[in-house]
């Protein structure tokens, strides 16, 4: 499922939003019944309050009611190769979610709960090691400022190397669910999706719109053109960044012998240094018993 046009089929589908219930459920531990006809998808083109605001576009932006409020949940796929650049535009789009939900004469106690849920496919410099990460506005000492934005991050590549090639074991129940959801947006092969699919706890009816889906966006030849050109346009770009991060590596094994180089350098300009110092010391030394031998 790793595939952008897809990702919003999947999750944008107005006629039958338990597919998002369910996922969102999965990653949030939320009870799948607790969210089943309490969601909406609502439309994904940032709001703009005048001509000069960027236009942007979301992927799938839901509206879930818990309870007695909204909360509004932004899943997006990054996976083109998650940067920088895509860090900077996801936050851009959480927090246009978040201020956009008032009019001028509202108050800001009518804000709803806003949470961020990227899929994606992250560059070596981004990697955290984790299959998943949650991020709060927080202080350097851990204290949470608020907790009315969140941002989780997916690492789906993370996810499928810990299904795929084991090590999911050591996590609990829950967090094993979301490994596997992650890991279901990375697969392409069927039997590997249908397998890792099947081992998800998730309502039987969902699981099988989602195959049955499936089977239909393969055999939409619109999808099968764009993702084939984005195929080509991944290999080029996954490409491009090994050399990149093949010269980044050597530059950085050149810096870390120049660094340990000038080190070297600078202790032994340091060690001259205190030999001068001791010189000049004992100089004046000398030159002042010699005063004194002259003098008597």
């Amino acid at each position: 499922m790793g595939f952008d046009p897809l990702f919003k089929k999947m999750y944008g589908d107005v006629n039958y939003t338990n597919k998002a219930a369910a996922l969102v459920g999965i990653v949030l531990s939320i009870p799948y019944e607790d969210i089943k006809d309490r969601i909406d998808v609502v439309g994904n083109e940032k709001l703009r309050n005048n001509k000069s605001d960027k236009q942007q576009e979301r992927d799938v932006l839901l509206r879930i009611q818990l309870h007695s409020e909204y909360h509004f949940v932004n899943l997006e796929a990054n996976l083109f190769g998650y940067n920088q650049e895509l860090i900077d535009r996801n936050a851009s789009y959480i927090s246009d979610i978040y201020s956009s939900q008032l009019d001028e004469s509202d108050g800001y106690s009518l804000l709803n709960p806003v949470i961020q849920i990227n899929f994606n496919k992250p560059i070596n410099k981004i990697k955290t090691g984790n299959p998943y990460d949650v991020y709060t506005l927080r202080s350097d000492d851990d204290h949470v400022l608020t907790d009315m934005i969140k941002i989780i991050n997916v690492d789906i590549v993370k996810c499928f190397d810990l299904w795929y090639n084991g090590g999911i074991e050591k996590f609990t129940s829950s967090e094993q669910n979301i490994i596997r959801v992650g890991a279901l947006h990375f697969i392409s092969n069927d039997d590997d999706f249908r397998k890792c699919l099947g081992e998800i706890r998730m309502d039987k009816d969902v699981k099988d719109k989602i195959e049955r889906d499936m089977d239909e966006y393969q055999r939409d030849k619109n999808l099968v053109r764009v993702y084939d050109a984005q195929k080509r346009r991944d290999a080029e770009w996954d490409s491009l960044f090994r050399d990149l991060y093949k010269d980044r590596d050597l530059l950085n094994d050149e810096r870390q012998q120049f660094d340990e180089e000038k080190q070297q350098f600078d202790e032994e300009r340091q060690q001259f240094n205190e030999n001068r110092q001791q010189f000049d010391e004992d100089k004046q030394q000398f030159d002042e018993d010699r005063q004194q031998f002259d003098e008597d």
